[in-house]
């Protein structure tokens, strides 16, 4: 199992510098369940049987623009460091750097030889593994004969250490050890609550050949919503798993990604006109898009979710979403129909069991987005 994940450096942060205490939290969580679980799997290959991933590796993808500043802390922690080859800053001017999710993802098929077949797993940098993740995911691969599932988080109380701003690399190491038994105690004693956010992937290794996240990038909603819905549509017995205690978990529960009602003065939307209305166009095939994006990095990503379900023609007439790279149209033209095509090309999602919260999120009501706030 390859974990590949994009630390980043925190300019804000006044203590746990450069990390930040939750990306601090998650380095230690993850490398010490990658290093019990490769022990145990050394153990039961001297006694001939293996029950699970035969090792986790962990590759930590960052942007060149931190690089400097964190190489040498995440060597402690990572097994790979690889810069990535650009950032949203390279693509589009008007936004701050930030990975793309397709990049992270080559990132962590460089760790492993083309020819070997292996597992690849797409986090969170501030999502924490519990004891048991990746076992926890290499049992539910197999019950469920999966070739990819997705776990949710649990959000756990947000635990506070005293630390000096000045401290020492392996003084920030022990007081995010001790948050992060704190945290896994809170789990053990019920001290958690379920979150609906997907921002824990796993996949097969020839999975990976089947879709493209195009330019979708972290840090802003949603792409672990649109990542979730390409499963359903395209992976082998996808399964969403919910937040469990053999899972993830999370500081605290800021949900800054939550829209503000679109009456508050300060929301201002006068982005949208900055954009060429050819480019904003696209965000009418994103379908998932319930609500008008509040900053120019959400409307980006929005905008980049509509190019990637935006349909060309497969070679019977059908449409079939960009996402799905060339030889596997067949797989999506075989799909439950829970993404369906009108006649003029405009994607609708169905998914079992909520068709009452998609039934409102039609191409018109993204058009009427464009027609209010667009140029």
């Amino acid at each position: 199992l390859v974990h590949v994940f994009s630390p980043y450096h925190a300019r804000s942060e006044k203590t746990f510098k450069p990390l930040g205490e939750d990306q601090w939290v998650m380095l230690v969580s993850a490398s010490m369940t990658r290093d019990a679980h490769n022990y145990k799997r050394q153990q039961e290959r001297a006694q001939g049987e293996v029950k699970g991933f035969d090792r986790v590796v962990l590759v930590c993808a960052i942007l060149q623009v931190d690089a400097e500043v964190l190489n040498k802390i995440l060597n402690q922690y990572c097994d790979q460091v690889v810069v990535l080859p650009r950032s949203t800053a390279d693509v589009y001017p008007n936004l701050k750097p930030l990975p793309f999710i397709q990049d992270i993802i080559q990132a962590g098929r460089y760790a492993m030889r083309e020819e070997q077949e292996y597992y690849l797993m797409v986090t969170n940098a501030d999502i924490c593994p519990t004891g048991s993740l990746y076992s926890f995911a290499w049992e539910q691969l197999g019950t469920l004969q999966a070739n990819a599932i997705s776990i949710n988080r649990m959000t756990v109380p947000h635990f506070e250490e005293p630390i000096n701003a000045k401290a020492v690399t392996s003084t920030k190491h022990k007081v995010a050890t001790r948050i992060m038994f704190q945290a896994r105690g809170a789990v053990k004693n019920g001290n958690w609550h379920m979150h609906p956010g997907h921002d824990c992937f796993i996949f097969h290794s020839e999975f990976l050949n089947v879709i493209s996240l195009g330019e979708q990038f972290l840090g802003f909603p949603r792409w672990g919503g649109h990542l979730d819905f390409m499963l359903r549509v395209m992976a082998t017995n996808y399964k969403n798993i919910h937040s469990n205690t053999y899972g993830t978990f999370h500081l605290g529960d800021e949900r800054a990604w939550e829209p503000e009602d679109l009456h508050n003065p300060k929301v201002d939307m006068s982005f949208w006109k900055s954009y060429d209305l050819s480019e904003l166009q696209y965000l009418v095939f994103c379908p998932l898009a319930g609500a008008p994006p509040q900053d120019p990095q959400t409307l980006q990503n929005v905008i980049n979710c509509g190019k990637i379900f935006h349909p060309r023609t497969s070679p019977d007439g059908r449409f079939v979403p960009e996402f799905v790279q060339p030889g596997y149209e067949d797989l999506f033209l075989n799909n439950p129909g829970w993404l369906v095509y009108s006649e003029d090309g405009f994607p609708t999602a169905h998914i079992p069991g909520m068709a009452k919260t998609f039934s409102a999120l039609t191409p018109g009501l993204r058009q009427g987005w464009l027609q209010r706030w667009g140029p």
